[in-house]
């Protein structure tokens, strides 16, 4: 009798019809079955009999039946690769780097994609022919596999279905256990309930692992033929489905013949299956194994983890070092989408300029050699002093040291007869000589040069605008051995802290008027010669300027283009570490009273990082305010196709520091500073480009900030165990011409900015001085403009130049010079 139920009142009835006869068949006899047992002539020993039954059930019914449709249904998100991203001028989101502890790309699939697609029909064809038509088991698939395993006495054929193996590896381990493998049975049947066939099938193109790192079909794509799964040829296709059992026995890179004798199996399979003529399957066989197969020239365990996403190292790794632990523990399956702030057209400037700049010094200052070999002159001439040497100086242990007679057995005997001991040793089965030989045969040849210490750096560039941090390189390359954030480590800035020293000294003068002592304008003269000063160690100290020269007197504009040390100590002894150090602990976001209060401060003495520093001069281009700068910008992560934001970064913090009217003069000299000072080599027509230099002590660092309206970049220039550059390294010559080439190269590959004049603070005046004193000059003075706040301005007239004293052939010279000898607190 026929069922004439439409179809549409029961979908799962409907279902069940669709599948073979085998199947409707055992349904059937299950039914059967139950009713015989259920009799009423045997109902009292059958219903024992089940209760014994579902006694031992229980806990499988548990395990399997209850937990895997929780599973199924509500397990649907996958581990997803973490990626990070930055933004291009356009403001366009731009993928950056990604993190994944497998190479997995997630598709989805269409129901027309599962009738078209060759990698559809050619996996299906090589996995489980019957999977359009089966309920997550194949029956007769099993009845088969079944036979020709008890013919041929072993496992030729397994009879998993491809619903199957999604369940397995979806959910479940690759162990062999029966446990398994009823788990896997009851899940097949939970995802048949759940999804229709193309959905599984996707299921398991993202699951399942194609070799070397792929996970998923669209990984393996890309790296065995470098094009979407979409487009995929049937011979393509038939490469990755002879992988899914072993990848690492059938990988066409280590053996290509195994992969040919499998994808034979798959195409004899979709002949059969009328999914390719004979015709189309001989040329598409050909064509794979004689224009892939056989003409692969790739590594054998080449890793597609080398293809991993990772733009800028130095970028990327800053970000991990600022992710909280429970994101940063999960970031390789979290998915979790990273937004920072970089700008990638800057990223590519600043790494092409600062590592590009660190090629060129270190070719030309720092070429390989040979190595040292006279190593005997250290037992010969300094063997029984070394140690007194050593405990006075604190020099290190000798890195090589070898006697004279070590040395002459081994680049006389050894090396002359080396082959022909190895040879002998061979023959004798003397494994260990033969591997210390050979070893030492290699350290000789791997050890011809010595690769010197090199030349490293450090830039990181600020949107003063907004905080945000646009890019950041860590060094000339990101290696193993170079992976440090050197924008993070701290140096001696040298004269690069003098401008936020002299800004200091000018917002103070200006907020007290009432302190005549005290007043500073880039007006006020200083003379610049010889100081002593006294540290708070006792020790004494003389500041030198760059050049060993003197030049007297000197306004503090003229100071600080040029950068004169003594005017800087001066300055600092002037205005008092009360003053001075309170502004910058401000400025560099130190504790009150930890800077120490010595005038080797103004000097830049103390370390800071070009993070700090960068932060610092951002009081600049915002006219006095300072902003805290941040990288990560948002964290969201997709939980069951729902976005959730992980993380929104707060409004950065800004602190009011200075006026705009101390801002505006100082920025005027910094100008000057990059337009005929030390930052010459930072100059760029037509860009309002204001900097300053700095060199530390026995020329170990070279920086230079660069600024303009909408930009702080900081260069480091220095080795890492912080030894000298060498004389004349200074931040004009070292630093300075990177920031040049960075801001070149970054408006080279966008569009030249559009800067306006920037206005006259109201506050602000410009009035003629003296150039000689900074007074209000007579009729004898040369005069230059000058700008002051209001207030600030000299009230004294210039007695050099004044009347009484015009007769004198040289005034400068009848000024006393002042020999300080001044104790710090």
């Amino acid at each position: 009798m026929i069922d004439s139920r439409p179809s549409q009142v029961d979908p799962l009835y409907n279902k069940f019809q669709n599948k073979n006869f085998l199947e409707r068949v055992f349904f059937a006899f299950l039914a059967t079955y139950f009713r015989r047992f259920l009799q009423k002539e045997a109902y009292l020993r059958n219903s024992i009999l089940l209760i014994v039954v579902l006694v031992f059930l229980i806990p499988l019914l548990v395990a399997f039946s209850f937990a895997d449709p929780f599973l199924v249904w509500f397990v649907e998100d996958y581990e997803k690769p973490s990626i990070i991203y930055g933004y291009n001028s356009k403001g366009e989101v731009v993928p950056i780097a990604e993190f994944y502890s497998q190479n997995r790309k997630i598709i989805e699939l269409t129901e027309d994609d599962f009738e078209n697609l060759n990698v559809v029909k050619t996996f299906i064809a090589a996995e489980d022919i019957r999977f359009r038509e089966h309920f997550g088991i194949d029956i007769p698939g099993i009845i088969r596999a079944l036979i020709i395993n008890l013919i041929a006495g072993e496992i030729k054929e397994g009879a998993s279905t491809l619903t199957q193996q999604t369940a397995r590896l979806r959910f479940l381990s690759r162990e062999r256990t029966i446990i398994r493998k009823l788990r896997e049975v009851s899940l097949s049947f939970f995802l048949e309930l759940k999804y229709p066939k193309y959905k599984i099938l996707e299921i398991y193109f993202n699951e399942v692992p194609l070799g070397h790192g792929t996970l998923g079909i669209e990984s393996a794509s890309q790296f065995y033929f470098n094009k979407n799964f979409r487009e995929l040829t049937i011979g393509e296709a038939s490469v990755l489905s002879s992988l899914t059992t072993s990848p690492n026995n059938y990988s066409p890179l280590k053996n290509p013949m195994k992969s040919i004798s499998k994808m034979q199996v798959t195409f004899k399979r979709l002949v059969e299956n009328g999914e390719i003529s004979i015709r189309d399957a001989e040329r598409e066989y050909k064509n794979i194994v004689q224009n892939y197969i056989l003409t692969l020239n790739r590594y054998p365990d080449e890793s597609s983890f080398t293809k991993r996403l990772d733009l800028f190292p130095y970028a990327s790794n800053y970000v991990l070092t600022l992710l909280p632990s429970e994101i940063k523990n999960n970031l390789n399956t979290g998915g979790y989408r990273i937004y920072t702030t970089l700008n990638v057209e800057k990223q590519i400037a600043a790494e092409k300029a600062l590592q590009g700049w660190l090629k060129q010094l270190n070719e030309i200052r720092n070429p390989h050699r040979k190595p040292f070999t006279q190593y005997e002159i250290f037992d010969e001439r300094y063997q029984e002093i070394y140690p007194l040497l050593k405990q006075l100086f604190g020099i290190a242990d000798f890195k090589f040291r070898i006697s004279k007679k070590q040395r002459d057995f081994e680049q006389k005997y050894l090396k002359e007869n080396k082959e022909d001991l190895i040879l002998l040793n061979y023959l004798f089965g003397e494994r260990n000589i033969v591997n210390a030989l050979e070893n030492k045969l290699k350290e000789s040849i791997d050890t011809q040069t010595l690769k010197p210490e090199i030349i490293e750096g450090a830039l990181i560039s600020i949107n003063p605008n907004n905080g945000k941090i646009e890019a950041v390189v860590g060094g000339s390359k990101f290696i193993p051995a170079n992976q440090l954030l050197r924008f993070l480590s701290k140096r001696q800035p040298g004269s690069a802290l003098k401008p936020l020293i002299y800004a200091s000294a000018m917002e103070y003068s200006y907020r007290n008027p009432e302190d005549k002592e005290r007043n500073f304008t880039a007006a006020t003269v200083l003379d610049d010669s010889p100081i002593t000063f006294i540290d708070s160690d006792l020790s004494e100290y003389e500041p030198d300027n760059f050049g060993g020269t003197f030049q007297g007197p000197m306004r503090i504009r003229e100071a600080l283009v040029q950068s004169k040390n003594t005017i800087a100590v001066q300055s600092y002894i002037k205005m008092g570490p009360d003053v001075i150090n309170g502004y910058l602990e401000k400025l560099l976001q130190l504790p009150k009273g930890k800077l120490p209060r010595e005038a080797a401060i103004a000097l830049g003495s103390y370390d800071v990082s070009p993070l700090q520093l960068a932060t610092a001069y951002t009081v600049f281009p915002r006219n006095g305010s300072m902003i805290t700068p941040f990288f990560i910008e948002k964290i969201t992560v997709e939980k069951n196709k729902e976005v959730k934001l992980v993380y929104q970064a707060p409004p950065p913090e800004v602190i009011n520091i200075f006026s705009p009217e101390t801002m505006f003069i100082l920025k005027d000299i910094l100008k000057e500073a990059v337009q005929k000072g030390t930052g010459r080599a930072a100059y760029i027509p037509n860009v309002p480009v204001y900097g300053k230099t700095g060199t530390s002590n026995r020329f170990t660092n070279a920086w230079f900030v660069g600024m303009t309206p909408d930009s702080v970049t900081v260069i480091y220039i220095g080795y890492d165990n912080n030894k000298s550059l060498g004389q004349g390294s200074t931040g004009g010559s070292l630093a300075a011409p990177v920031w040049r080439n960075f801001f070149v190269n970054y408006i080279n590959q966008t569009k030249f900015p559009k800067y306006e004049n920037e206005p006259i603070p109201n506050n602000v005046i410009k009035k003629s001085v003296c150039s000689l004193t900074g007074k209000n000059p007579t009729k004898h003075c040369d005069t230059i403009e000058e700008y002051f706040i209001i207030g600030t301005e000299p009230k004294e007239i210039c007695e050099v130049h004044s009347s009484n004293l015009k007769e004198m052939k040289n005034p400068i010279t009848e000024i006393p010079k002042l020999d300080l000898k001044i104790e710090l607190e």
